[in-house]
């Protein structure tokens, strides 16, 4: 689920263990999201695959994350630009490559 409000990318510990993470072995950020309670997360390096391509992101995974993942600002958003329209039906998306120079 792509999330503005999220700060980072997030995933759920269990996708992290599937992957062959000891998740609680790295860095460890706090933060507090919707529900304002104080959450832990555990940073790793990862590689997500999108638009036919590899990007490298600092994710974080989360026992607590009520679903799969959430793709947010840091490590995705700030390299794609992401438009929705509900205008048709079904509603579509575009998802566009940021390029810096």
């Amino acid at each position: 689920m792509i999330d503005t409000g999220a700060s980072r990318c997030i995933f759920h510990s269990d996708i992290g263990r599937a992957l062959g993470f000891a998740i609680e072995k790295s860095e460890i950020e706090e933060t507090y999201g919707v529900s304002g309670k104080l959450t832990k997360m555990y940073l790793h390096t990862i590689s997500i695959h999108v638009m036919g391509g590899i990007e490298t992101v600092k994710a974080a995974f989360c026992h607590e994350l009520p679903l799969a993942a959430l793709l947010g600002r840091r490590g995705f958003l700030d390299r794609f630009k992401f438009t929705y329209d509900p205008s048709n039906h079904p509603p579509q998306f575009e998802l566009t490559k940021i390029i810096r120079t």
